[in-house]
């Protein structure tokens, strides 16, 4: 597996696809897509501290979070998911 790019080392964000797997952040908008989430409850989800967004290093009026903190609430949510389908 290719060792992990750093948005420092690459002054970008691209858009996400199965083959940019590699980035560490994820632009706030990049994230609510994958996680399938509305722009409200991303905000909510920021404002509560699930997900901690920073500024990005290039484009202060962009906020960028940890695909890892991504991944984890993905994670989380599809165990839910199966645990409340098991109850129903």
């Amino acid at each position: 597996m290719a060792d992990t790019v750093s948005l420092s080392e690459t002054g970008v964000l691209p858009t996400m696809s199965a083959s940019d797997e590699e980035y560490e952040y994820l632009t706030v908008t990049q994230a609510r897509e994958e996680l399938g989430l509305t722009k409200p409850v991303m905000a909510r989800l920021i404002r509560d501290g699930v997900l901690h967004a920073e500024p990005h290093p290039f484009d202060k009026r962009m906020k960028i979070v940890r695909r890892s903190e991504v991944e984890a609430l993905k994670a989380r949510r599809a165990g839910l998911k199966k645990a409340l389908a098991r109850v129903a």
